[in-house]
């Protein structure tokens, strides 16, 4: 699923019969677009078109996109894997317990992984 990031300008709490929020490119700057695979040119083009400051398409898959986080996840992966007892820098360790009950996966896995 395809995600757009960004910021009404609408005031919360506005009618239902009013017009829908309008973005004003000068209040909000930039744009973060979040493809599915082999469609990161087509949001590319969607972006710029947007009237927006900026766009930017990030990715998991290298080479395409403005950023691809494939490396940083992996340096993140190497980084756990050497730790004793892996630590996330934003859960807790009863938030991190928490999404292991609940992840048919996760629960089969070993705990370091």
């Amino acid at each position: 699923m395809t995600s757009i990031s960004f910021d009404s300008t609408e005031p919360r709490g506005a009618s239902v019969t009013t017009t829908p929020p309008r973005i004003r490119a000068a209040e909000n700057k930039r744009v973060l677009i979040y493809p599915v695979n082999r469609t990161a040119d087509w949001w590319r083009f969607v972006g710029q078109n947007l009237g927006w400051n900026e766009s930017v398409v990030v990715t998991d898959v290298r080479g395409t996109g403005d950023i691809c986080i494939v490396d940083d996840f992996y340096v993140e992966l190497k980084r756990l894997r050497l730790e004793e007892k892996p630590t996330s820098s934003q859960l807790s360790d009863v938030e991190v317990f928490d999404v292991i009950a609940r992840c048919r996966l996760l629960r089969w896995m070993d705990p370091h992984l």
